[in-house]
């Protein structure tokens, strides 16, 4: 336990939204206690036998609620996909796909190899430098508007619930947070499915202004498609 004075901070519960095989039930991956909550302390003797022990002295810091709850949240989100990291043979293209997501969700490079390096070592992925490679080449590949996996990949590598509870712990922005872009992608792929049908007579028709608008507002906005 870490203690901390914080004016105004709620209890919030951060559980694996999946039981894992042996699990009776989800398992909690941090928790934020407050007001309301007991926690054993020091000398209290622990069901195996030893003595709960203070690790240091003094007073407890005092932090701000939200940087505290913000804090939190990303250990929760760092330990929920370091727990469900894939087996061996997927996961430089599970760093891909979390690197684009933290891309797209204007992360720095510092914070997402950050983010990264956290969850491979949680994770005892003991090949850390050829996934922390993943976010510089995922960087620039988007910067560069070139295709790059995102949160779709990685609902497929992780789970969808696993990626989706992970992603809004961190605060960002998931497909279900996209509804403003769904007119403007509707009317692209109107555009494109138009003159595909038109390409037919007229080839050269494919590569009018109208529709390299719209194929870049696809692969902007829906990459994996």
């Amino acid at each position: 336990h870490f203690f901390y004075v914080a004016t105004g901070v709620k209890t919030t519960n951060f559980c694996d939204p999946i039981k894992k095989p042996g699990d009776k039930k989800k398992q909690m991956i941090v928790e934020l206690r407050s007001d309301g909550r007991q926690t054993v302390l020091p000398p209290s003797l622990h069901e195996s036998g030893e003595n709960y022990e203070f690790y240091a002295d003094g007073e407890p810091a005092a932090v701000a609620a939200g940087e505290l709850k913000e804090a939190v949240s990303k250990i929760a989100a760092v330990a929920l996909i370091a727990r469900h990291w894939p087996a061996q043979g997927s996961r430089q293209d599970t760093s891909l796909a979390l690197s684009g997501a933290l891309c797209r969700a204007n992360f720095s490079l510092e914070d997402a190899r950050m983010i990264l390096r956290c969850v491979c070592q949680a994770a005892r992925d003991d090949e850390l430098a050829k996934r922390l490679a993943t976010v510089a080449v995922t960087y620039k590949r988007i910067a560069e508007g070139d295709r790059a996996w995102g949160f779709t990949k990685l609902a497929e590598f992780i789970g969808k619930e696993v990626a989706t509870h992970a992603l809004d712990w961190l605060k960002l922005k998931t497909p279900t947070d996209t509804a403003e872009d769904e007119p403007a992608l509707t009317e692209a792929r109107e555009v494109v499915t138009a003159a595909l049908v038109t390409a037919k007579a007229d080839p050269a028709s494919i590569f009018a202004a109208p529709v390299i608008g719209a194929l870049a507002l696809i692969e902007q906005k829906d990459p994996a498609a």
